[in-house]
């Protein structure tokens, strides 16, 4: 939860309630279950997949509702105006799994190991949530290189 406390300490994620999280009794969800949903979701409306997207980040974060749970995302995402039953059905596909760990694997093969990952210039890479003056360091750092 440290991690989640440390996200919450940042511009944009005061609302991520890592107090709630801990008190929840599922075991607390990995990032699979929403990948696979999201990638269903744009399946059928892929204008409004950044939505979505926010709408697990939400659901997961804020609510900290257990996104391992297909009728939660189903419901968040019928929300944003999907038809449950696609929903279901999508997700429920072996094809979506293995494009989410696709995914995955680009991102490995990149070095790239958790999220969040901000890579600026191919040079200065944070991962993780970090302090913004680690990010506005590495920003700069970054520009002046540019400018050399």
């Amino acid at each position: 939860m440290g991690h989640w406390a440390m996200a919450k300490s940042h511009p944009g994620g005061e609302a991520i309630n890592p107090e709630l999280m801990a008190r929840r009794e599922f075991p607390y969800p990995h990032s699979t279950p929403g990948a696979v949903a999201i990638k269903a979701f744009a399946a059928q409306l892929p204008e409004r997949e950044g939505e979505y997207l926010e709408a697990v980040e939400r659901t997961h974060l804020v609510e900290c509702l257990n996104i391992d749970d297909a009728d939660v995302l189903v419901a968040a995402a019928e929300r944003l105006g999907a038809e449950p039953a696609i929903m279901r059905e999508v997700m429920a596909d072996p094809d979506m799994e293995k494009r989410v760990l696709a995914d995955h694997m680009e991102a490995v093969n990149s070095s790239i190991q958790s999220t969040p990952t901000v890579d600026f210039s191919g040079i200065y890479r944070i991962t993780g949530a970090q302090p913004m003056a680690i990010f506005e360091q590495a920003l700069e750092r970054a520009l002046a290189d540019q400018e050399a």
